[in-house]
């Protein structure tokens, strides 16, 4: 069951509070929108959020952390909300280092290149102090370009929560022309859909102080770069950069088959993003054959860059066609193949630059680059032609030719001399040419000499034959080898991947019971003494979970033992060693041990990558296995990139129904669920379903996982009928695939419980978790981060639902406890955890208690958000509170003294509970005076009282 953001949360709530009681229901409104789950999550929050304190003029000083008693005011600190001065705890400057030097943000004369659709640009610096914090659903991150027309943002949209490039028009020059090339440019891009091709979000207008600001949103592209550079940058061979440019020519085909044309194409408008992917971008200045666009260009403008513009473009012409986009390409593809432009025009004249490209004669690929051969001369001649009728007709046909001559194939931009066609024969067909040469050999010879040379002939060619029968029998020797070494390693895998943990245990407690009888049956004791002996050795049994018993035995005697003899086992064999660290990892991953995993899938991606390179199967598998593990813990970035790069790669290797590109397009859409970007992983998990329908029918461990995905996703929208019906299908496929105590049929019933919950059935939610629980400890042991899940789910239950508040904090504390150990403080589910249990101490009224536990809180809210984010202030004052209440003064005191430096340096962020520290202080020394009397602490409190009174603040 995924929890949104907890930083956000945190923040949500402390906003709620700061409002007025009248207006908290429109706040509800205001930041949930159409997800109620993200509703149900923030009202869970603020209920069990201690109650806000009503201002630095209203602290009542005498006041305890009797909590959760409503008249408490200093149960929290009163944190100003967003805009109010504080610093936003989301905001972010993480701006992209690439900058693209043809990037211009010139709506009229030149694109908004590589910043209009996200691509890596740097944010301008200089004006991120005059940036607007938000423009409708989209926080403003920085600058990536702006231009006379207007300007495009790095912005996070907040529902569903991506990166997106949002490109505005500037209020003060908005005029309906204006408007109307802007919704033909989003309109345009909405036509589109392609992966090659920047994909449109949203779009709307938004009302300001400054009037209406029409916006659209569109796909970021990361860490990219311009075609030319990208293909310079990895040292594209001739091939690969043919291969990446006919790539390109099939994007902009899909384009220019819905009557769209670019009109503005140049390497900053075709980018590879981080992970080798092609974006087309920044349609701005498109075209739409079937509509009427005379009146966004009037007749002599010239729209586009000159340096890419055909002739017919840059005099002006209205009736651009698709050629127009192939010349465009043909100067992209010269440049990728000679490294310059094909006229020298960016050192002359506007005006000479113009007559250029309209009269000089079309460059020869062959003066400049010989060695690239009369096909691609003739490939570039065509697609550079002066007059349009001479160009190919689309990107289509551009594409094809460059397929064409990577296959060998006769292109259509030229004829084919008789020679070339005889050589292109035997460039193909090699095997039957060299026996026709050889057959012409042998004849001449035996014209010139029949005797000597037709024997040395035949001596030649047995001992030809004899070594090529030499040869074909060491290599199959060889695969012979390889393909029982691999059988070997896939034995060992499943054999390994198949022991069961919970069926190891319970062996093993048998065995020692059925050991220690045999031993005390062969002494001379009594049956009764032998009978309570027996007891006693099960008693004692009883306090240990055999499956972890049995997991420590695995690890420590099979799996690490595995790891100590790699080196030695598999040196000079890396592929062999890759398998069997693979092998391992999967072992450790099964048993929850990710930090003994993550090194192993590390070095068998590497040794695969370097040996297969990175679209080879096994490199896409270790790829995806690391995915995985960074996703469960919580490394969503660096699992993202993973993902990604496995499941693009599986569809082009393997094909969409294969079962690894189903896994693969699961898996990213696990990640967009736990990002809450339902939208997406719904898209790809009925894309997943539908393709695990189609290869393995209903009843397969995949699609039943997917379903149950799809039910669980149905649950967070609130579709809760739709989601009961189809986890109880899940649930059933489960019980009949797997048996009753299976994970798999326990994490449904886990989710079954979140419906059950949802609706108030608490009986029936405390049902399935308790069978949940029992489940998970016999198969996975009692520290399973899955079983952790559950222990703590029922502690909230427990202490929230059931007025059972004690058993509640034991389940948390159990929970926590072996998080913390597990997982690190600086997890997620760690912290959440450790919230939850420092609430059941607040429920509790137990000071004692909680001030050890608001202790850790602090630490890891420290780590989590950092020194100034409202959760972050508001443990450090339930930490000094607490520390008070508990009389443990000096702790508390030290605790204020912390506060008292923070508030030097961070005055403004930490208003709120910089102004409690007088009042903290008093209250401190007078309880210290109480219990401590004659030690001069009622002195202290007499000052501390005195600045109170006087308005004055030593820490301002």
């Amino acid at each position: 069951m995924t929890t949104p953001d907890s930083t956000k949360i945190a923040r949500l709530v402390l906003e709620y509070q700061n409002r007025a009681p009248e207006e908290q229901a429109s706040f509800l409104e205001e930041v949930c929108g159409n997800d109620p789950a993200f509703r149900r999550e923030l009202e869970r929050a603020i209920q069990n959020a201690p109650p806000p304190q009503s201002g630095a003029s209203g602290v009542d000083p005498e006041a305890t952390l009797d909590l959760p008693e409503p008249a408490d005011a200093e149960a929290t600190i009163d944190l100003p909300a967003s805009g109010s001065g504080a610093v936003d705890p989301d905001a972010t400057l993480d701006l992209p280092d690439h900058v693209d030097s043809e990037a211009t943000l010139d709506f009229e004369e030149d694109s908004a290149a590589k910043a209009s659709s996200g691509a890596s640009a740097s944010a301008d610096k200089k004006k991120v102090d005059s940036l607007p914090e938000q423009i409708g659903d989209f926080r403003i991150i920085g600058l990536l370009g702006e231009g006379g027309m207007g300007a495009v943002y790095l912005a996070d949209q907040l529902h569903p929560r991506r990166r997106v490039a949002l490109k505005v028009i500037k209020a003060k020059i908005i005029s309906k022309d204006a408007i109307k090339r802007f919704e033909v440019e989003g309109e345009t891009l909405a036509k589109l859909s392609h992966p090659a091709v920047a994909q449109v979000f949203a779009a709307g207008i938004e009302s300001d102080a400054g009037g209406s600001v029409p916006f659209f949103a569109m796909e970021y592209v990361e860490d990219a770069k311009t075609i030319t550079e990208w293909a310079d940058a990895e040292e594209l061979d001739l091939r690969s950069r043919l291969e990446l440019f006919a790539n390109a020519c099939e994007a902009l085909s899909h384009a220019h088959q819905r009557g769209v044309i670019h009109r503005d194409l140049k390497p900053g408008n075709v980018l590879v993003n981080g992970i080798g992917e092609l974006k087309v971008i920044d349609f701005g200045v498109a075209q739409v054959e079937e509509e009427q666009q005379a009146e966004l260009s009037q007749p002599k403008q010239i729209v586009g860059t000159l340096q890419y513009m055909p002739p017919e473009q840059v005099r002006g012409e209205q009736d651009i066609d698709t050629s127009c986009d192939v010349y465009a390409f043909g100067v992209v593809l010269y440049q990728m193949l000679v490294g310059e432009l094909p006229y020298e025009i960016d050192t002359t004249s506007i005006a000479n630059a113009i007559t250029s490209v309209i009269e000089a004669p079309t460059p020869s690929l062959l003066e400049v680059k010989p060695g690239l051969g009369r096909d691609l001369d003739a490939i570039i001649a065509k697609a550079l032609a002066k007059e349009r009728s001479d160009r190919y007709s689309s990107a289509a046909e551009l594409g094809g030719d460059i397929r064409r001559y990577l296959d060998d194939e006769p292109i259509t931009a030229r004829s084919q001399t008789t020679g070339e066609s005889i050589r292109r024969f035997m460039r193909k067909h090699r095997t039957a040419t060299s026996a026709i040469v050889i057959v012409c050999l042998v004849i001449i010879a035996g014209l010139v000499s029949v005797s000597v040379f037709a024997y040395r002939a035949e001596v030649a060619r047995a001992e030809e034959n004899r070594q090529r029968l030499v040869a074909e029998e060491a290599t199959r020797r060889v695969e012979q080898q390889r393909e029982r070494l691999e059988k070997i390693v896939e034995f060992q895998s499943a054999m390994i991947k198949e022991v069961d943990p919970s069926q190891m245990g319970a062996s093993l407690r048998s065995g020692i019971l059925e050991s220690a009888r045999n031993q005390v049956e062969s002494t001379d004791l009594e049956i009764e003494e032998i009978e309570f002996f027996l007891a006693d050795q099960e008693q004692f049994l009883n306090n240990f979970n055999p499956t972890d018993v049995a997991i420590g035995l695995f690890d420590a005697h099979i799996l690490k033992s595995g790891l100590e003899t790699i080196p030695r086992k598999f040196e000079g064999d890396p592929l062999t060693e890759a398998a069997v660290r693979e092998i391992i990892a999967d072992s450790y991953e099964i048993l929850g041990r990710y930090e003994s995993a993550e090194p192993e899938y590390e070095r068998a991606l590497e040794i695969r990558n370097e040996m297969l390179g990175p679209t080879s199967a096994r490199t896409l598998e270790s790829a995806s296995d690391l995915g995985i593990l960074m996703m469960s813990q919580a490394r969503l970035d660096a699992a993202e990139s993973l993902l990604t790069k496995a499941m693009s790669g599986r569809k082009t290797t393997l094909g969409l129904t294969h079962p690894e590109t189903i896994a693969s397009i699961q898996n990213l859409g696990k990640l967009r669920y736990q990002q809450r970007d339902f939208p997406s992983a719904k898209k790809l998990w009925e894309e997943a379903y539908d393709a695990s329908l189609e290869r393995h029918g209903e009843l397969h461990p995949i699609s039943i996982q997917i379903l149950g995905n799809l039910g669980t996703l149905s649950t967070q929208l609130g579709e809760l009928d739709v989601a009961k019906e189809l986890l109880t299908r899940e649930l059933n496929l489960n019980e009949r695939m797997y048996g009753d105590g299976a994970p798999e049929t326990m994490l449904t019933m886990r989710n079954l419980a979140d419906i059950a919950l949802q609706t108030q059935d608490i009986p029936e939610a405390s049902r399935l978790l308790e069978e949940s629980l029992a489940g998970y400890r016999v198969q996975l042991g009692d520290r399973h981060p899955d079983t952790l899940s559950v222990i703590y789910e029922l502690g909230l239950i427990r202490m929230e639902h059931q007025d059972r508040l004690l058993e509640g904090q034991e389940l948390l504390n159990t929970a926590y406890q072996a998080q913390d150990e597990l997982l690190g403080e600086g997890h997620p589910d760690t912290f959440k955890t450790l919230q939850a249990l420092a609430q059941s101490y607040i429920k509790a009224s137990d000071p004692q208690g909680l001030a050890p536990i608001a202790v850790l809180a602090h630490r890891s809210s420290l780590k989590l958000n950092g020194l100034i984010h409202p959760m972050t202030l508001q443990w450090l004052y339930i930490r000094a509170v607490s520390a008070r209440d508990a009389e443990l003064f000096a702790d508390s005191e030290q605790t204020l003294q912390e506060i008292e430096e923070l508030c030097l340096e961070n005055r403004e962020a930490a208003a709120a509970l910089c102004n409690l520290v007088p009042q903290l202080y008093a209250k401190l020394y007078r309880e210290w005076d109480r219990v401590e009397p004659g030690q001069g602490y009622d002195v202290k409190a007499a000052q501390w009282s005195a600045i109170l009174e006087g308005g004055e603040n030593p820490t301002s």
